[in-house]
């Protein structure tokens, strides 16, 4: 992928081990955390394995929006995403 929209509390799997299994993929992919669950230190640790940005819910989707664009268009600019 481009990029990953993650919430950290999944049904089935911990974001936590999704974002470990990206970080060690070995690909820079641009992580961007929502999460209900961001008490303490989540930012901080969610930043150390690698997420591009933090929202806390609720958030404003206006923000996510940009937050996205801005990755998406770093990722094309240092030509990491392809073009179909």
């Amino acid at each position: 992928p481009d990029l990953v929209v993650l919430d950290l509390a999944l049904p089935r799997i911990d974001g936590w081990e999704i974002l470990n299994t990206l970080q060690q993929a070995g690909r820079e992919i641009p992580v961007v955390i929502i999460t209900a669950h961001g008490q303490g230190s989540a930012a901080e640790r969610a930043f150390e394995k690698g997420a591009s940005r933090f929202f806390e819910k609720p958030f404003i989707p206006g923000e996510l929006k940009v937050a996205v664009d801005e990755l998406l268009e770093k990722s094309v600019s240092n030509g990491e995403v392809e073009s179909a």
